[in-house]
């Protein structure tokens, strides 16, 4: 959040097992000039030690999340001037 902005949010994470056991952690943003609140990816956490493990992340960079989050708000804005 530090590297990204304020609009994104954690949903609830979910184990996964594996050779790297980690927690899933869905990735927000939100778009209030929208009325919406998109998934934009997962972050990896490891489950021993609370380390982000950006290798077994989507988007694997704050500079991709901010990427994902602007491909997204150019696609509401488009869609929203459609209509």
């Amino acid at each position: 959040l530090m590297n990204v902005g304020n609009m994104l949010s954690a949903g609830d994470p979910v184990l996964s097992l594996g050779e790297h056991p980690h927690w899933k952690v869905p990735i927000y943003c939100a778009f209030p000039e929208f009325g919406r609140r998109e998934k934009i990816g997962d972050l990896a956490v490891d489950v021993d030690s609370g380390a982000i493990m950006l290798e077994e992340s989507y988007p694997s960079s704050a500079e991709a999340i901010e990427r994902y989050a602007q491909i997204t708000y150019d696609t509401l804005s488009a869609s929203s001037a459609r209509t």
